[in-house]
Order: structure tokens, then C-alpha cells, then sequence
């Protein structure tokens, strides 16, 4: 275990730097989920439910009607401080074999 790993090589995380909220996420390698998106993604399960979809609609993050499981929060474009660190943080978290994500808005998938 190292102090940039410290629960060990299970579970692994990476801080999406160069957003004004810095979101850590986590992947747990033995069931390769992706764990913790909660600002930065949101899980919107392609709801039915139409109080959820105006709740998504009122911050600006449907796009159309049930189109996409996921939505970003339109803020998120002003929040980002330096798009190069933002972009490379990304690119480390997509290297991860994920198979399930979970969100911290919006379930699971």
C-alpha cells in the first residue's frame, strides 16, 4: 500500500483535478465498478418518472426527452479551471475496465 493508494491495489482513485469541485472516483478492480461519479456525470436511468425529469430539465441536464441515460450538469462547463488537467484526469479514469458505475446521483448501471 502506498499513500497514493491507500486501500490497496483493490480499490484505486483518481481526483478529477482542474474542476472547481475536484470530485474523487474510485474503481474496485475484483468487480470493476466505477464508483463515485457524482457532479462531474449523473445517472438519469432514462426515467419515466416525470418529477425527475423536470427536476434534470430545471439544472439544465436533459437532453430531449429520455434520449440519454446520462446527463452533465450544465454548470460543469464554468466549473472547469483548467481544461487540460481536467481533460487528462478524465482520460486516467476512462482507462479503467469499468463494467458497472455507480452514480451518486442517480443510481446504478
Amino acid at each position: 500500500m502506498t499513500e497514493s493508494e491507500p486501500f490497496g491495489e483493490e480499490l484505486v482513485h483518481i481526483t478529477l483535478r482542474g474542476h472547481a469541485f475536484a470530485e474523487t472516483v474510485f474503481f474496485h478492480a475484483p468487480t470493476r465498478a466505477l464508483i463515485g461519479l457524482t457532479d462531474t456525470v449523473m445517472g438519469t436511468g432514462g426515467s419515466e418518472d416525470y418529477l425527475f425529469r423536470f427536476y434534470l430539465f430545471s439544472l439544465g441536464m436533459w437532453a430531449g426527452a429520455g434520449t440519454t441515460p446520462y446527463a452533465c450538469q450544465s454548470y460543469n462547463y464554468q466549473m472547469v479551471s483548467d481544461p487540460e488537467q481536467f481533460r487528462s484526469s478524465l482520460q486516467l479514469m476512462l482507462q479503467w475496465p469499468a463494467e458497472i458505475v455507480t452514480f451518486g446521483h442517480g443510481g446504478l448501471e
